[in-house]
């Protein structure tokens, strides 16, 4: 039950959640965007309410490369009808450098803060780096008090 919720996580932030300044040289090709959501969805015997919030800026250098940096944060909670909850609490930050229509540097950070019914909680970060066709490293940790 404890871990970080990739899933949640991955859908909400995938595609969206990127800031940063341009390099040298480069201009953003229409500024950051920035997304803000907030809502419920009633599942039944249970309510997951949350709110997310992302920045992201591409950028496209004069050599024809493409990059694109990004934050999220994100808060959600889950309301079981028998009275209990739980929430979590979490962010991820990621770097993309796209050469030659490639992936060439991949860097994502996404951390979790999750707090039970009972009052434990849980911590969990993965990192990842991706470049020049594999990747570098990618770190877990997982901790709970």
């Amino acid at each position: 039950m404890y871990g970080i919720s990739a899933v949640s996580a991955g859908a909400l932030v995938g595609g969206i959640a990127l800031a940063g300044a341009a390099p040298a040289g480069a201009a953003a090709t229409a500024g950051a965007d920035v997304y803000q959501q907030t809502g419920c969805v009633d599942y039944g015997h249970v309510e997951v309410c949350g709110t997310l919030h992302s920045t992201i800026t591409v950028v496209n250098t004069p050599n024809g490369h493409v990059v694109m940096r990004g934050d999220s944060r994100y808060d959600t909670t889950v309301t079981f009808d028998e009275g209990y909850s739980y929430s979590t609490t979490g962010s991820a930050h990621y770097h993309l450098l796209r050469k030659d229509d490639q992936n060439s540097v991949y860097f994502d950070r996404l951390s979790e803060v999750y707090v039970d019914p009972f009052g434990a909680t849980c911590t969990a970060v993965i990192d990842v780096h991706f470049a020049n066709g594999e990747f570098q490293f990618e770190q877990r940790s997982f901790e709970c008090v």
